[in-house]
């Protein structure tokens, strides 16, 4: 199995850990770690950006691609760079930086999907297409790394019947993922702090060795996504 990166509390890489120095568990039962070696690909991984506009209005979309476009501008990353646009359910490439409000043109032509009072909805929706995104990614060779601008996925929520936990859901999603070698990172919007959904970001992250960022700084979160593929590890255990 592929263990993503291994950083200590500051974010600094840790290229030294050896099989003692980790628990692996199995449906809750301990399993002997039998090979535990830095990962030896030199490719380095395909990022891609996913600005979620859902939850946001004509005036909130374009306030967030132009903190997109200052935020990226002069940042290099050591793969390729690929920039979606989460509308309506769908997703749009947008290609490069410079293909930014072409793209965000497009999609603000299209009828609007207002589900924000419906939470149900918003779940089914966001979840299909991630799905959607894991399937485009597939396509891409190598290691990936997408970056989900988004307000959030919940782990659960209060349905008629009762309360229903999605986490079981989200972690099925996490496993496409990582099938297809991608790890998933979430950043926050820098538009309407406080109204962030957290804890299914934070299931998703985890289940596929990315990270949940409680910032909505870019570049850094981009400098940390570098660092983690410097400490990328091949774990082996004898089930």
């Amino acid at each position: 199995m592929l263990f993503r990166s291994a950083t200590d509390h500051a974010g600094n890489p840790v290229t030294d850990l050896q099989s003692g120095d980790l628990r692996v568990t199995d449906n809750g039962a301990s399993e002997p770690v039998t090979s535990l070696r830095l990962n030896p690909s030199q490719t380095a991984p395909t990022v891609v950006i996913l600005l979620d506009l859902m939850d946001l209005s004509f005036l909130q979309r374009g306030v967030a691609a132009n903190q997109l476009k200052e935020s990226l501008a002069g940042v290099q990353t050591a793969g390729p760079l690929h920039l979606y646009l989460l509308v309506a359910g769908s997703l749009y490439p947008a290609q490069s930086i410079g293909q930014l409000d072409k793209a965000l043109q497009k999609v603000n032509r299209l009828r609007t999907l207002d589900i924000r009072e419906d939470p149900v909805e918003h779940f089914k929706t966001t979840y299909s297409a991630l799905d959607s995104m894991s399937q485009e990614l597939a396509r891409f060779p190598g290691p990936k790394q997408l970056l989900w601008i988004t307000y959030g996925i919940p782990s659960g929520m209060r349905m008629v019947e009762g309360w229903m936990d999605m986490t079981p859901r989200l972690r099925q999603l996490a496993a496409q993922f990582n099938r297809a070698d991608i790890a998933i990172y979430t950043l926050d919007p820098s538009l309407i702090l406080g109204t962030l959904n957290r804890d299914g970001l934070e299931v998703l992250s985890a289940a596929t060795g990315g990270r949940s960022f409680s910032s909505s700084d870019l570049k850094m979160a981009l400098k940390q996504m570098g660092i983690d593929t410097s400490a990328s590890y091949l774990l082996d255990y004898s089930p």
